[in-house]
């Protein structure tokens, strides 16, 4: 074969989409994977223009223009996938066809200086679908490419230039397997002299051909391999005996000669291998993830059915680790979880898998326990097991846990039931204390079953953004003006429709979650605010904070940065607390407070009058503003007691220089009561109902805080 023959070959067969065109952009000639992607011979195409073959509407404006310089200037041009992702009308499938889904492509086109004084171009196109995020891979496969493109002064030193520059190894081999040409990066992969490398047979090279002994069955194998339409996956040897695994595409020259292009897999294995450990484990603690779980316990609850076996679920969650979490530092958190792990493994058997389904939650697979008591011994193993201290950094910590056991088949038949009555009867354990375990058994408490689920929903619904922020307008009756609003989370459950606050808050704490759903209303609130700076100066945005949130040591880092990211001012956000954190008055509480207070954050005190303050605890705390209990207002201005009280409140929160905001104000007669005993704020339904951002926007705009003050 000779050189012209093995560049042409090359040119041809090579993976990436080449074309050749003449000084009046005619195509000389373009290859295989041209003929592929277009279903048109390259000789049906010599002679004809681009435009002609695709039509102008096809081809991007920047491809033709690209050409027109390359054959007229002599300037190069690089398409890249990130600006002009489809220059040709080429589709990987029939699918993506009738879709009108391009192929995504990279075209590289570079003008030819001939000898005899013509220019012409060549083109490039590289499929770049599959790995269109490895950016540097394609810039410097763009770079081989310019620098071989640079080299062709003939049309053999233009293919063989390609030949050479690809990443592939290609060789050509005889009808007794020996090698006869290849490129230089044969060498460099096998790590053979240019010398040696010559005298190869492929037989010494690929591990699959050395099992063979004769040569007509290795050549017989390749020609096996020459009738399939995609590379095989073999092993390749080098000079020094290691293996490496690659892909061998192989094709017959039509006589007894073959072309062999071996591409390296390594990465590719590597990155199949990250992606099952991925897919499959915990990227924190190595443990099996839901996904490995759920299939390993559908396997186990198989043999136990045909073995008449039993097994059992333990579901696992560690008490109160979110304060660790949260006091110490998610580092910490991370580091305890993967000692927790390991331990968790010494407890059970090899056989048992223990996997971790995010957070603090961990669940058990026990196979073949014979009795309840064998799950119990093991949970009795795991609860000692914890009690012991973890030395985590400079941190001696000591943690809990509350383990539901659930048994096949006694407390359920498939997968998802038995993880659900352990957890349920996890937190059973919950209930009545922590630090334990129960087995699971129908008849449990159904207050527990729903509180489970409401827990279980409200997960879900934060993951799913099921939550919603509503605004209630708080009316100046001294400015006339809408002076802010009360941000109130609305939740509406996809089956049960809207859920109480009073209902899921509870829960909320309890759990948790409440940190997190706190930390979204905020966000939202501040979103809120910063709206309506364009509107209203000086617009506040009143959030309530739990007392779960409040002892929290991150809270005033997390406000601020809340209100930094929206670039609002402190003074547009109210935080209002409820009067048993006031009545706490420990040193912590009043040093927060002051901390707010002196950034410029407003605070009030909601629902005041339905606990117990005094004048006393009031002076020790830098608050800004009271609000009378809706339940005192809402007999106004009839009943004496509620006139009473609320006079009283307004005069003490006006004695101690404070602001009053009446909530639940519903008719005119309250709010004229209320304006008359000197009350500065209202909010209600007589002014507005709560609501959505959009709807609030579209309300401000009709309403007359003027008009509606004298129309009251």
């Amino acid at each position: 074969m000779t050189n012209s023959t093995l560049a042409e070959l090359a040119f041809y067969e090579c993976e990436v989409g080449t074309i050749l065109l003449d000084a009046s952009q005619n195509v000389i000639l373009w290859n295989r994977w041209i003929e592929k992607a277009t279903g048109i011979e390259s000789t049906q195409a010599t002679g004809k223009p681009l435009p002609e073959i695709f039509s102008e509407q096809q081809l991007s404006p920047r491809l033709l223009r690209s050409i027109d310089k390359a054959i007229d200037l002599g300037h190069s041009a690089l398409l890249s996938q990130k600006l002009h992702k489809h220059p040709f009308p080429f589709y990987k499938n029939a699918l993506d066809m009738e879709n009108e889904e391009r192929m995504l492509q990279m075209v590289y086109i570079k003008p030819l200086d001939i000898e005899n004084g013509a220019r012409h171009c060549l083109i490039q196109i590289f499929d770049v679908t599959e790995t269109a995020n490895r950016e540097a891979a394609l810039k410097e496969l763009a770079r081989e490419a310019q620098a071989s493109a640079e080299q062709l002064r003939t049309r053999e030193e233009e293919l063989r230039s390609i030949f050479e520059s690809t990443s592939d190894c290609v060789l050509t081999l005889d009808s007794s397997g020996q090698i006869q040409q290849f490129n230089t990066h044969c060498c460099r992969f096998f790590k053979f002299r240019s010398n040696k490398f010559s005298k190869k047979n492929i037989n010494e090279l690929l591990v699959e051909l050395r099992k063979n002994r004769t040569e007509e069955e290795s050549m017989s194998d390749l020609h096996s391999w020459s009738r399939r339409h995609e590379p095989v996956e073999l092993t390749a040897i080098d000079s020094e005996g290691v293996p490496t695994q690659v892909d061998v595409s192989v094709s017959s020259l039509g006589t007894s000669d073959y072309v062999l292009v071996i591409r390296d897999i390594t990465e590719r294995k590597k990155a199949e291998a990250m992606l099952e450990q991925l897919a499959q484990y915990d990227s924190l603690t190595g443990l099996a993830n839901r996904a490995l779980l759920q299939d390993r316990l559908n396997h186990a609850i198989n043999r136990s059915h045909r073995k008449i076996e039993k097994l059992a679920i333990l579901f696992l969650d560690l008490d109160r680790f979110k304060v660790i979490n949260d006091s110490l530092g998610h580092s910490i958190g991370d580091q305890l979880l993967q000692a927790v792990a390991k331990r968790l493994s010494y407890c059970v058997r090899k056989t048992d898998t223990v996997a971790r389904l995010g957070g603090d939650e961990f669940v058990i697979i026990l196979e073949n326990i014979g009795t309840e008591v064998s799950a119990n011994a093991i949970a009795e193993k795991i609860t000692s097991s914890l009690k012991e201290p973890f030395n985590i950094g400079r941190h001696e910590l000591y943690i809990t846990g509350s383990i539901g056991i659930a048994i096949y088949p006694d407390s359920g038949v498939d997968a998802d039931t038995l993880i659900r009555n352990a957890d349920t009867a996890m937190y059973k354990v919950k209930d009545e204390g922590r630090n334990g375990f129960i087995t699971y058994i129908s008849d449990m408490n159904q207050k527990a079953q729903y509180l489970l689920e409401l827990d279980a929903d409200l997960r879900y619904a934060l993951k799913k953004q099921q939550f919603s922020l509503y605004f209630q307008p708080l009316l100046d009756l001294e400015q006339k003006r809408i002076a802010g609003a009360e941000a109130l989370i609305r939740w509406k459950h996809p089956i049960k429709g809207f859920i109480s606050p009073a209902d899921f808050i509870p829960v909320a704490e309890d759990s948790g979650i409440i940190w997190d759903l706190g930390d979204w209303v905020l966000g939202e609130a501040c979103r809120f605010a910063k709206s309506m700076q364009r509107q209203l100066d000086g617009f506040t945005v009143a959030v309530n904070i739990s007392p779960h949130q409040f002892k929290n040591p991150t809270l005033l880092d997390t406000v601020l940065k809340h209100v930094a990211d929206h670039k609002i001012e402190p003074y547009n956000l109210e935080l209002e607390l409820t009067e048993g954190l006031l009545m706490e008055q420990t040193e912590d509480t009043i040093r927060l407070l002051n901390n707010f207070s002196d950034r410029g954050f407003k605070i009030s005190i909601d629902d005041f009058g339905t606990g117990y303050s005094s004048l006393a605890y009031l002076r020790k705390f830098s608050l800004d503003t009271l609000k009378i209990d809706q339940s005192f207002v809402a007999d106004l201005p009839d009943d004496l007691d509620a006139m009473s009280i609320s006079n009283a409140i307004i005069q003490l929160a006006h004695s101690l220089r404070l602001k009053v905001i009446a909530e639940g104000v519903e008719t005119p007669e309250q709010l004229a009561f209320l304006k008359g005993k000197g009350c500065e704020y209202l909010q209600g339904y007589h002014i507005a109902k709560p609501m959505p951002a959009e709807e609030f926007y579209a309300w401000l705009k009709d309403f007359s805080a003027e008009g509606f003050i004298q129309s009251s």
